[in-house]
């Protein structure tokens, strides 16, 4: 008698029990759907993506096309938080002073293909032609914040 006794009373804490630990599970399961969800939406980047930045030079060198006269050319490397990006430039106002600031926008662009979500230091370059032959500074933007700027650019040997 005994012995129904103590099955009788443990026999509800073990159900309830073995209940807890699968409620437990469906939750973390009903969770797994929201993270990737969350993950997969972060591919749309708003702002700048670029983590960390800088190694940048500029100079200017005879243009290979006659017409233009010069060519600036503008290096540096910026860290990404994966591969998965185009690098897109362009070139902004420049400013009233003689010789002239040059304002140029980098634009990292998302792709949609799937990427290993790592660091990735990406190094980045840009070619523009001018009829300047030197400019008083060069600065490179991402999406409104100053990644770095070159002071004094002008032509190299």
């Amino acid at each position: 008698m005994t012995i129904s006794k103590s099955v009788c009373f443990y026999a509800p804490l073990i159900i309830l029990g073995l209940f807890s630990c699968s409620t437990k599970k469906a939750d973390i399961a009903s969770e797994a759907p929201s993270i990737q969800q969350k993950e997969i939406h972060n591919n749309n980047v708003q702002g700048c993506p670029v983590l960390k930045s800088g190694k940048w030079h500029a100079w200017i060198k005879d243009s290979t096309n006659q017409s233009k006269g010069y060519q600036l050319n503008v290096k540096g490397e910026v860290t990404l938080p994966n591969p998965g990006f185009d690098i897109v430039w362009s070139a902004g106002p420049t400013d009233r002073m003689n010789p002239p600031g040059l304002r140029l926008n980098l634009q990292p662009k998302p792709t949609s293909m799937m990427t290993i979500q790592v660091l990735t230091n990406v190094s980045v370059s840009h070619r523009l032609d001018t009829p300047l032959k030197g400019y008083r500074s060069v600065s490179i933007y991402c999406a409104g914040e100053i990644l770095g700027s070159i002071k004094n650019v002008g032509k190299s040997g």
